[in-house]
């Protein structure tokens, strides 16, 4: 037999072993990229994304502008209220050019601290610099002054005849609320009254007697016998001649608008405002200036 006959009957042989033991055949063709599979989509459900820390950051939501700048009052009479709203609450009301804190802008209003009291001022009420000064009034030129206290509103007004001339802030008694009835209560006077007494040499700078107690004031005192007959009548006749009354009864007396200080209530229920105040006080109202005090 022919080796090349043998040779192909060789490589016949191996073919058919090889399709008999299931081998399979190497491809000629160039491989494909094998493919990752696909997620199952169930009932048209998409998979979840997977977050990251950025994706779990939520904005804060608007709040007021939180800010602290010295301010200024720049009206007269200004109130600071418990809530940005006229419907609030008054908690105080300051003077033109009073420095406070600004702590927060709200819509048209200004969160502020003065002293120990936050409340909100409308912003057209304040300035971030300093207001001129006004000029100071003529009060020693005053035909027909008058003295107005509002004790809510810790405000002493200056008037001539009709004409409001300036206001000041004031401190009051340690009690402020509600009228005077007994020596040693702690409260300031409420009613009609006139300066009774004028002494350059008080102890808190300057001051002006209140004619306390007046006729209403013994009046009452004497129907619920707190005094007597004889007291009443004494304080009746000096307020009809326009006299200082006693002021050592039960019903106490030595009430003075005075110097030293408006910013708190610290009297014993007097009323006290800064000396350069008294100064003007002083000037402006003789013996005989009448005395409203508001609660």
């Amino acid at each position: 037999m022919k080796p090349v006959f043998v040779l192909y009957v060789i490589i016949i042989l191996a073919v058919l072993a090889g399709c008999a033991s299931g081998g399979e055949q190497p491809s000629l063709a160039p491989s494909e990229p094998s493919k990752l599979p696909e997620p199952a989509n169930t009932d048209g459900v998409m998979p979840k994304p997977t977050l990251s820390a950025d994706d779990l950051y939520t904005a804060p939501p608007n709040t007021p502008e939180q800010t602290e700048k010295v301010c200024y009052i720049t009206g007269e009479g200004v109130r600071v209220r418990e809530q940005a709203s006229l419907d609030s609450q008054i908690l105080c009301v300051l003077l033109y050019g009073t420095q406070l804190t600004k702590t927060e802008d709200a819509q048209g209003w200004s969160k502020v601290e003065y002293g120990d009291i936050t409340g909100y001022v409308r912003n057209d009420y304040l300035s971030e610099t300093a207001p001129a000064p006004r000029p100071s009034a003529p009060a020693q030129n005053l035909r027909e002054p008058k003295i107005v206290v509002k004790k809510s509103l810790r405000l002493l007004e200056l008037w001539d005849g009709t004409t409001l001339i300036d206001s000041y802030s004031v401190g009051l008694g340690g009690s402020p609320e509600g009228h005077k009835q007994a020596e040693g209560d702690g409260k300031t006077p409420e009613g009609e009254y006139y300066v009774c007494k004028r002494n350059r040499n008080s102890s808190f700078y300057l001051s002006l007697g209140l004619s306390y107690p007046n006729k209403q004031d013994a009046k009452a005192a004497l129907d619920d016998g707190r005094i007597n007959r004889r007291t009443y009548e004494s304080i009746k006749n000096a307020i009809e001649r326009k006299e200082k009354p006693s002021w050592d009864t039960p019903l106490g007396g030595k009430i003075m608008i005075h110097g030293c200080g408006g910013d708190s209530d610290w009297t014993a229920g007097c009323i006290a405002v800064d000396n350069d105040i008294m100064d003007i006080l002083w000037n402006a109202c003789p013996l005989g200036t009448p005395i409203t005090v508001f609660p």
